[in-house]
């Protein structure tokens, strides 16, 4: 049995256990062409003054970022919608974190 703590406690035994480290993977090229396009969108909808230019552009966006999210990138993909600066900068110039 699991014990608030994070300890197993059974039978007069008590065992400490490990988290396992979040493992991170590389994206495939797929991946990386997707996240790669949906950080130029934002990019391009912040720098855009027509509304109308900009609504299109928030479209192609949430579409891209629903193909990420498929692929199994949806964290990266949330990092870029939310224009944290650092995601924005390396994908852009096409290093991803």
């Amino acid at each position: 049995m699991m014990s608030s703590e994070g300890t197993m406690v059974g039978a007069g035994v008590t065992m400490m256990t490990e988290a396992a480290a979040p493992t991170v993977i590389a994206p495939s090229g797929l991946e990386f062409a997707f996240l790669q396009r949906l950080a130029s969108l934002v990019q391009r909808q912040d720098r855009v003054g027509d509304e109308q230019e900009r609504t299109v552009l928030a479209h192609a966006a949430f579409s891209t970022y629903l193909d990420c999210v498929e692929l199994g990138q949806g964290d990266e993909a949330e990092r870029i919608l939310t224009r944290d600066p650092l995601a924005l900068l390396l994908w852009r110039q096409g290093r991803p974190i």
